[in-house]
């Protein structure tokens, strides 16, 4: 199964089964395709898994002129909508006007659906909701149904963070892995990774790095955790990007990155996996 999005006037979503020879298996939706008409003005997928029986879980977002949103919808092995899964076959946030932008998804053992993401106005906060198999938000999860978790700068003032990633481990933990920004004296703003980890209710696992949530830089400019999984042991695998800035030998032009200006400098990006 792949998906995308699908421009004509507002963009679609776009889902695809493909024969194991890569060719477009003819029996999925319409001769291979499902189009899945806007709610909103535009969608943008980012995950989807495979369940029970061959169904599709997509999570998209969605956004228009009251913000962006969280979209979840549920595929039989057909390509078509399972009614009976959240308001006729797909799922939205009530995010009272402010944005939310789902960015990863992971199926529990018991089929619970969890999405990880971020949440806000101009700040974005790092967030991870939990919905039920038959997509009602679970309640009994963090506050309501979603967990919140706040970055901060070395004098206490709030920072935007994102949350890229979010994984699964075998006793039930959840881990959210992204990164967030904060000001940095010679940059003026650096990018460092971030890892939370909650238990099955939605609680910091104080345990777990400190009180919960572990930092750290590979580079001293930009560091983002994009994708993340749990070993068979537990242990996590995370996989992103550092880039640094480098002297060159002599003079030249001055090199604008990230709003960043220094001279005689060259950025290095580095996958890290």
């Amino acid at each position: 199964m792949t998906f995308t999005e699908f421009s004509d006037g507002q963009s679609q979503l776009l889902v695809m089964r493909h024969n194991t020879d890569g060719s477009i298996d003819t029996s999925y939706g319409n001769e291979g395709y499902v189009y899945i008409s806007p709610i909103n003005t535009a969608y943008f997928s980012f995950d989807s898994e495979i369940v029970e029986d061959d169904n599709l879980i997509i999570l998209a977002y969605t956004y228009g002129s009251a913000g962006g949103n969280l979209f979840l919808m549920k595929l039989d092995s057909n390509g078509n909508p399972i009614t009976s899964f959240g308001n006729n076959g797909y799922v939205t946030y009530n995010t009272n006007g402010w944005t939310l932008v789902p960015r990863s998804l992971a199926i529990q053992d018991d089929g619970k659906i969890v999405v990880g993401g971020e949440f806000g106005d101009s700040n974005y906060i790092s967030c991870i909701l939990r919905y039920l198999p038959n997509g009602q938000l679970d309640t009994s999860f963090g506050d309501n149904g979603m967990f919140l978790n706040e970055s901060f700068n070395f004098n206490g003032e709030p920072v935007e963070s994102i949350g890229e990633s979010v994984s699964i481990a075998p006793d039930g933990r959840i881990y959210l892995s992204g990164w967030y920004i904060h000001p940095d004296p010679e940059w003026g703003s650096s990018y460092d990774c971030k890892i939370i980890c909650v238990d099955e209710n939605g609680a910091l696992v104080p345990t777990f790095g400190e009180d919960g949530a572990k930092v750290f830089s590979v580079s001293e400019v930009i560091d983002a955790i994009n994708d993340s999984e749990v070993l068979p042991d537990g242990k996590l695998l995370v996989g992103g990007v550092a880039e640094i800035f480098v002297e060159e030998p002599g003079s030249g032009p001055k090199l604008q990155t990230f709003s960043r200006q220094t001279e005689s400098r060259r950025l290095i990006r580095h996958e890290f996996w």
